[in-house]
C-alpha cells in the first residue's frame, strides 16, 4: 500500500511540480528516449542537453589475463553498498565445480570496510 502511494506522490512530482519548478532550468539526460520523455512532461526542448555515455578508445596495448580459464572481472569502488562480496561468493562457490575459475577485481577500496573473510 504504502509502495503505490509513494509511486504516485512520484509520478506527480516527476510530471507535474519538476516541470514547473525547473522551468528555466536546463536538463541533461543521455539519450533521445529520455529526452523525448522530458518534452512529453513539458519541458522546452532548448533546454535539453544530451550527453551520451562514454567509453574510453581502445587502448593500443590491450591488457592480458595471466591464466587461462574462465573469468569473472568485477569493477567497481569497493564499497559496502556495491555488495561486491556476492560475486566473490559465487567464484567461491564455482571452485570445484567450475574448473579454472578466476576472480578480478579492481577498483579503490577501503579495506576497513570490507567484510573480514575477503581481507
Amino acid at each position: 500500500m504504502v509502495g503505490r502511494v509513494l509511486a504516485k506522490v512520484g509520478w506527480l512530482i516527476e510530471s507535474q511540480i519538476a516541470p514547473r519548478a525547473y522551468k528555466t532550468a536546463p536538463y541533461v539526460t543521455v539519450s533521445e528516449p529520455s529526452a523525448e520523455e522530458l518534452i512529453a512532461l513539458g519541458v522546452d526542448p532548448q533546454r535539453i542537453h544530451i550527453v551520451r555515455n562514454g567509453v574510453d578508445p581502445v587502448p593500443l596495448h590491450k591488457p592480458t589475463l595471466d591464466r587461462d580459464g574462465q573469468h569473472a572481472v568485477t569493477l567497481s569502488r569497493l564499497v559496502p553498498h556495491k555488495q561486491i562480496e556476492h560475486a566473490m561468493d559465487v567464484v567461491a562457490a564455482l571452485d570445484g565445480v567450475v574448473l579454472d575459475v578466476v576472480e578480478a577485481v579492481g577498483g579503490r577500496r577501503n579495506w576497513s570496510i570490507m567484510p573480514a573473510r575477503w581481507v
